[in-house]
């Protein structure tokens, strides 16, 4: 099972924003599970990214 980061924008103008995070076994699945996003009309623009492919550029937490 894979943790996907969906982000949108509804207006080409704005920035990609995070909407949810998805679990899914393959593409089939992703789809299927983000359908129901793809229904509001708002959107021009989803993206899902697989969280094991993201790459932090900037993290500002505490030292472990």
């Amino acid at each position: 099972m894979k943790t996907y980061h969906i982000f949108g924008r509804k207006a080409y103008a704005e920035p990609l924003t995070f909407v949810q995070q998805i679990q899914a076994e393959t593409e089939k699945d992703l789809d299927q599970a983000v359908d129901a996003l793809k229904r509001e009309p708002d959107w021009v623009e989803l993206v899902a990214i697989a969280e094991s492919d993201m790459i932090e550029v900037l993290f500002e937490g505490a030292e472990a």
